[in-house]
C-alpha cells in the first residue's frame, strides 16, 4: 500500500519557498526517520506538499502501532511547530 498524502498551509498561502521549503523538507525526512515511516516521494510546492509514502507493514516502512491518520498528524504537527518557532 502506497499513501498519496497532500496537505496546504492556512488559506493556501505561498510560504513554502526558499529557506522554508528546503527547512521543511529536513524537518519531514528526519521526523520520518525517528517514527520509522518511509517517504518514498517528496515535492513542496510554494503553497502545498506532496507526499509518497509506503505503509508497507511486511517490510516495515512504517511501523504497525502507527495509523495513517497518526503518522499524518505526527509530520505535519512536529514540522509546524518547528517551522513556527524558527522562522
Amino acid at each position: 500500500c502506497q499513501y498519496h498524502l497532500v496537505w496546504i498551509p492556512k488559506r493556501r498561502r505561498p510560504v513554502l519557498q526558499g529557506e522554508i521549503a528546503q527547512r521543511l523538507g529536513g524537518l519531514l525526512e528526519e521526523i520520518a526517520a525517528a517514527y520509522d515511516i518511509e517517504l518514498l516521494e517528496m515535492h513542496i510546492a510554494s503553497d502545498h506538499v506532496h507526499l509518497l509514502c509506503a505503509f508497507l507493514h511486511l517490510l516495515c516502512a512504517i511501523p504497525p502501532r502507527l495509523s495513517v491518520s497518526q503518522s499524518v498528524k505526527l509530520l505535519k504537527s512536529l514540522s509546524a511547530r518547528s517551522l513556527l518557532s524558527e522562522f
